[in-house]
């Protein structure tokens, strides 16, 4: 059951929830300021653990003070003993959202805009010693901002990694052969184990986010979780430019360096960073808002590259976001937009003007096309249906053992000895041979017109009295016709008688 009252918050609806807590929006009823309260389900409320990993969400944000991360102000526990935290309420819409709204992939500068401000956000987080560990689209809100026009701000920090790095804080112990995370988005070490992981673990993710929402789909995709590890273990990724044209050479470069397998020959988080900067650099100057932010928003700085959306006044209903991994997803709001601006307007009278001129300039230009004749439609003939292809012949192929025995057919006509192979055109008969040689029984076999054969026959001893042999001086002949493949004993000639002639 939903809590109504949680401290000075009135809670007014849910905003989203996940396999253990829920985000509802609620409203300091004194001083009426709207905050997000993520609370652990009841049923956790006795597991120390994970109330332990909650309120790491909040000391991990509270340590790093980025403008890029959902605030945190409160922290505590209910009643029922569940654990709390109150965070900053964002209008806004996630990472995901807005990759489905621009059709499954991000035109170039936007992607590398949001990207650099990711990156700025968690190299912040690494140097206070914060390893985010769960970096997804869901987890990625992007809301207005007064200085830039749109920033992004990381949520869930719930299965973060934090040390102690001279803080005073204890860093909480993660099983060795625990595996957390996102399987699409995790890197090779995390997918061996969640103890093992460094910052070069978000830089993965952080490449893999890059390539999704260049490419429109991440780097590995497969039915089943467990391929998916494997993948990110074993295989190498596709190659960016293969997936998506327009990509400069330095971004592909970067985004495969960041997908390599080994922690070590990945950047920084901060040289991340500083690349993607470098590459949105040859912006004009007139295009950017503050000094303090040196990356301008996509929406005002690259207009001229990729038309932005010209959204309405009205806030649009909660949209429910895809179940996080640990405790539910952070701040789910919902999207405000911003009134069209002066330039907005003025570039749509410019498209007017254009349009009208675009206009009289077709139909100055029909009537001298209606003049023409019509051009002439050449038709080639049909190309000659090719000749139908003759079947294949069928080969019939028999061995014996012992070999060297006699094939003939049922007309008695010698045929071959084996290994005996014929070949002849496909038919429906049955054709019948028979196997004889000396000493041994006579065997028939059976061939089929339609089907190819391969057969080694063991011949039997025959147990039959055999002829004698035939002797140095006598030789067999072999007659043809019935009886064919028998032997017959010529004897030799009868030696003549010498005489003698007494002298």
């Amino acid at each position: 059951m939903a809590p109504s009252q949680i401290g000075p918050y009135r809670i007014l609806r849910p905003l989203g929830e996940g396999g253990m807590g829920v985000v509802y929006e609620a409203i300091h009823e004194s001083i009426e300021r709207r905050v997000a309260i993520k609370v652990l389900r009841p049923q956790y409320a006795d597991n120390a653990e994970i109330a332990a990993r909650l309120f790491n969400e909040a000391r991990a944000v509270n340590r790093i003070e980025h403008p890029g991360l959902v605030q945190i102000s409160e922290c505590g526990k209910l009643a029922d003993h569940s654990a709390y935290i109150v965070m900053e309420f964002l209008r806004g819409e996630t990472l995901r959202q807005r990759i489905q709204t621009r059709g499954g992939s991000l035109p170039v500068p936007e992607a590398l805009e949001l990207a650099c401000q990711i990156a700025d956000a968690l190299a912040a987080a690494h140097e206070k010693g914060v390893i985010h560990r769960d970096l997804k689209p869901d987890n990625v809100m992007l809301v207005p901002d007064v200085h830039i026009g749109e920033r992004t701000k990381l949520l869930d920090f719930g299965i973060a990694k934090v040390s102690t790095n001279g803080m005073g804080d204890q860093e909480i112990k993660t099983n060795t052969n625990l595996v957390m995370g996102t399987p699409a988005y995790m890197s090779p070490e995390q997918c061996r184990g969640a103890s093992q992981v460094d910052a070069k673990s978000d830089v993965y993710s952080l490449g893999v986010l890059l390539y999704r929402m260049l490419a429109g789909r991440p780097p590995f995709v497969a039915e089943a979780n467990l391929e998916v590890l494997m993948m990110h273990l074993t295989w190498p990724p596709p190659p960016l430019q293969d997936q998506v044209r327009g990509v400069p050479a330095p971004v592909v470069q970067l985004v495969h360096r960041m997908l390599a397998k080994q922690p070590e020959d990945r950047p920084t988080m901060r040289q991340v960073q500083q690349t993607l900067a470098a590459q949105l650099r040859p912006v004009p100057t007139s295009w950017r808002h503050s000094a303090e932010h040196p990356v301008s928003s996509w929406r005002q700085s690259a207009e001229h590259l990729v038309p932005a959306r010209m959204p309405s006044m009205v806030e649009t209903e909660p949209v429910e976001l895809s179940p996080p991994t640990t405790l539910g997803n952070g701040a789910v709001q919902t999207p405000i937009h911003r009134p069209p601006s002066s330039g907005m307007i003025a570039a749509l009278a410019c498209a007017v003007v254009l349009l009208g001129g675009a206009l009289v300039v077709y139909f100055y230009t029909s009537s001298e096309r209606q003049a023409q004749p019509p051009p002439v439609v050449v038709t080639r003939p049909a190309p000659p249906p090719k000749p139908p292809q003759p079947p294949a012949p069928i080969r019939w192929s028999l061995s014996t053992e012992p070999a060297e025995a006699d094939v003939v057919d049922a007309q008695g006509n010698f045929l071959g000895q084996t290994p005996w192979q014929h070949e002849r055109p496909p038919g429906s008969d049955v054709t019948a041979v028979q196997l004889r040689k000396d000493g041994y029984d006579e065997v028939t076999v059976t061939l089929s017109g339609s089907e190819s054969t391969d057969r080694l026959i063991h011949l039997v001893p025959s147990t039959r009295r055999q002829a004698p042999a035939a002797g140095p001086n006598q030789r067999r002949l072999r007659t043809s016709g019935p009886g064919a493949g028998t032997d017959q004993v010529r004897p030799p000639p009868p030696k003549k008688k010498s005489m003698w002639i007494e002298p």
